[in-house]
């Protein structure tokens, strides 16, 4: 199927330098295979510490591996602890530049400007990246299916 023009707008957007995601999200599996705080849960009282617990390197609190992003339209919710809802939500949090309190937040993870026609176009370019066979597949449900 070929991508609309939505989607194409938001794949520009998605590999730009000024928003970023392909810091991250890049390669054949669209993840780098790293592990990086966004400053997710930190602020809770006791806080998943991720790769630190393995690691014990100061760096490492709060740092989870880059998940692939293929059928992340089907994978809700977000994060490592499910905290964000929607993918709204996630573009949301990487734009406001992980707003989440965090002292070892990747400083990676820079705020952007966007439009809402910007993030719709953004989303759809997410939605694209669904496999066929997971939409043929009736154990996945197709929130967007009319």
């Amino acid at each position: 199927h070929p991508m609309s023009d939505s989607a194409l707008r938001g794949m520009a957007l998605f590999f730009s330098k000024e928003v970023g995601c392909s810091n991250c999200h890049v390669g054949a599996n669209l993840a780098d295979e790293q592990y990086h705080n966004l400053g997710v849960g930190m602020a809770a009282k006791e806080p998943d510490l991720g790769r630190y617990v393995v690691t014990k390197i100061e760096k490492d609190k709060g740092a989870f591996k880059t998940p692939t992003i293929r059928n992340v339209a089907h994978s809700a919710p977000y994060m490592h602890d499910g905290s964000l809802a929607t993918l709204e939500e996630v573009i949301d949090h990487y734009a406001a530049g992980g707003k989440m309190f965090s002292p070892a937040k990747t400083p990676m993870l820079q705020p952007f400007q966007f439009t809402e026609a910007e993030r719709d176009d953004l989303i759809e370019f997410l939605k694209s990246l669904t496999d066929q066979e997971v939409l043929r597949d009736p154990r996945w449900s197709d929130p967007w299916a009319k």
